[in-house]
């Protein structure tokens, strides 16, 4: 992977997500840059707009936004970097069958789009990914002749992913570009950093791997010889609770034995567990309550697809 050139942008993020809680959330995955889109005026002052899970990305650092739909339980997203000629778009549905017919109004034909098996999944969700080539022209009746150069032969890459809602990550860049520059790479790279932000989130996991910047507010050891995992704090917390995982009597999750408390957490504080998550249930729960005195229950587990650590609520 070309890291080098990859670290030089910045991730590209939907404007109607909290900005604050963004840039927290960015700062504390020491991601390499931010790229924030400011919704206009206009859309701002609509009175349904998306609010829902988001994927997250790298972008080109001189990207502009030059699509931005959006409704209740949906956005359709593109930006294009004047650098590369790239378009990037990012869209998210209520269900994969509107997803699949926007794809038909963005890109027409994509029949003969070849399937990368290597990429099926993303943070523990069925992915799919697809490249083709194609030429868009100004006279087409598709969304991306709006968005691309007009002539110029692409080579593009689609992600689809379906979790709670179904997304749509389109990655098209001018087919010269790919000549002796690696722009493969940078794509590559791109895909790779693809990911589902929550922003009503909380917490998040993040795995240790030294380069974290964080406080440290407890450490639970269970096994010396596990990789160690984070639960990192991107907001006020308190009364966190950190525990086992039983079922009730009713078979439902549920925390068992304390293993640790905590009067608060704020920003950029973190518990850390080393510890080897089972394949049956949840291995820990988190429990705690808001700024605004919602309680919640999250658990630690590990995606089956591809060992991805995520956070399930009860």
């Amino acid at each position: 992977m070309a890291l080098k050139r990859a670290s030089q942008w910045a991730k590209g993020v939907i404007p109607v997500i909290d900005v604050k809680r963004l840039l927290k959330r960015c700062c504390a995955a020491l991601l390499a840059a931010l790229f924030l889109i400011l919704t206009s005026a206009a859309l701002a002052e609509e009175t349904a707009l998306y609010e829902g899970p988001v994927l997250a990305f790298n972008a080109p650092r001189d990207a502009e936004l030059n699509l931005n739909d959006m409704t209740a339980d949906s956005y359709a997203q593109s930006l294009y970097s004047p650098g590369s000629g790239e378009v990037i778009v990012s869209a998210a549905f209520a269900a994969a069958d509107e997803r699949d017919a926007w794809i038909g109004a963005l890109m027409g034909d994509t029949s003969t789009a070849v399937p990368a098996a290597e990429f099926d999944s993303l943070q523990g969700y069925g992915a799919r990914r697809a490249v083709l080539t194609a030429a868009y022209t100004g006279g087409e009746n598709l969304v991306m002749a709006g968005l691309a150069q007009a002539g110029v032969r692409y080579v593009v890459n689609i992600v689809t992913v379906d979790a709670a809602r179904a997304y749509l990550f389109v990655a098209a860049m001018p087919e010269s570009a790919f000549i002796g520059e690696g722009m493969d790479e940078v794509v590559e790279a791109q895909i790779e950093s693809l990911e589902i932000f929550d922003p009503a989130a909380r917490i998040m996991l993040v795995p240790e791997d030294g380069t974290d910047a964080y406080n440290l507010a407890g450490d639970i050891l269970q096994d010396a010889d596990a990789d160690a995992f984070l639960v990192y704090a991107l907001d006020a917390i308190r009364n966190v609770r950190l525990t086992t995982v039983t079922l009730d009597a009713q078979g439902r999750l549920a925390p068992d034995a304390e293993l640790g408390a905590w009067s608060g957490m704020n920003f950029g504080d973190a518990i850390r567990i080393r510890a080897f998550l089972p394949d049956v249930l949840p291995g820990f729960a988190v429990s705690f309550t808001d700024a605004g005195g919602a309680e919640s229950t999250l658990y630690i587990t590990m995606s089956g697809l591809d060992g991805a650590l995520m956070l399930i609520g009860d």
